[in-house]
């Protein structure tokens, strides 16, 4: 998938369904604790990068074709907390295929927290740019790590920074078309409470991806705003975001330099104790994300909607 958007779909999926996970209050305020979580997914999209995408490229000036897969997800996560202070290790919020440790500490004003995940989810191909013969497609693992700072000085406001290394198995191109590299993200989000069980926080955020291949390279932002309601054993949770990035240098095989408008919506629900279940959940959402670019080839569209059971303890 692409450098600045390759886990643009699947990033919304963790985003809805690692919220059941993680949202809920815990079993316990110290000692040992955990959810675990499965489910479907369906994924509907349409994106030439992707090595999960239409195998045969009919055209380099073609928008992508439209693809659809279904497959089972799993999340899990157990934590321990003592004194203000918890360990936890599970799945990645943004990466279904992968392993997370974080750490988190409760200060007199707000909390700090720190994680390092990897992943081997990703797929793209080993030359997106083929035309009319089938394209090969090759493992790409991501390894990461983000800090963050809690309701600063007791306030709303959190500001996290995340780091993301990207490497490509079988790199079939060279140069400035490189994709190993690097992926800075700079957020800051404002927790405000409307009182009958509404929070609503507005976010901004900053990118900066510098990769071998000087087209990839990018800055980027966004702005968006999320919703939550929490009522008995209801959740509901949604986010609308903006995004643009620029790109460094232009592309020798379209000879324009890339620009990108786009946006992610996501929306879920999380019942808590179905039927009286102690222990249970269930959660269902749907998101979509688009990008639209100044180079057709690089436009991309993506759907899904999942259904997921889980237990906490």
């Amino acid at each position: 998938m692409s450098e600045r958007c390759g886990g643009c779909c699947i990033t919304l999926v963790l985003f809805a369904a690692a919220v059941c996970l993680l949202t809920a209050p815990c079993a316990r305020a110290d000692g040992f604790s955990g959810r675990v979580g499965g489910g479907l997914l369906l994924i509907s999209q349409a994106d030439n990068l992707s090595g999960r995408g239409e195998e045969i490229l009919g055209s380099r000036n073609e928008k992508p074709r439209s693809s659809s897969i279904v497959f089972p997800i799993g999340l899990f996560e157990l934590r321990y907390a003592w004194d203000g202070n918890q360990v936890s290790l599970g799945t990645p919020l943004d990466e279904p295929a992968g392993l997370a440790v974080g750490y988190r500490r409760k200060l007199e004003q707000g909390a700090l927290t720190g994680s390092v995940q990897y992943s081997f989810w990703g797929r793209e191909w080993q030359d997106p740019y083929l035309v009319g013969v089938p394209r090969s497609a090759t493992r790409v693992h991501t390894y990461g790590g983000r800090v963050a700072f809690e309701e600063i000085g007791g306030s709303p406001l959190t500001l996290a920074v995340k780091g993301t290394a990207k490497a490509v198995v079988d790199e079939a191109l060279s140069g400035d078309l490189r994709r190993d590299g690097a992926l800075l993200d700079v957020d800051m989000s404002w927790r405000q409470s409307l009182g009958g069980g509404w929070v609503l926080t507005p976010t901004i955020g900053y990118q900066r991806g510098a990769y071998l291949g000087a087209v990839n390279s990018f800055h980027g932002g966004n702005v968006g705003v999320g919703a939550q309601w929490r009522g008995n054993d209801l959740l509901f949770v949604s986010r609308l975001t903006g995004t643009m990035a620029g790109y460094d240098r232009e592309h020798p095989l379209f000879n324009a330099r890339r620009h990108d408008l786009g946006g992610r919506f996501s929306t879920m629900l999380t019942w808590s104790n179905p039927f009286s279940w102690q222990q249970l959940f269930v959660s269902t959402g749907a998101a979509a994300a688009w990008s639209d670019a100044n180079i057709d080839f690089f436009d991309r569209r993506a759907a899904f909607f999942y259904a997921t059971m889980g237990y906490q303890f």
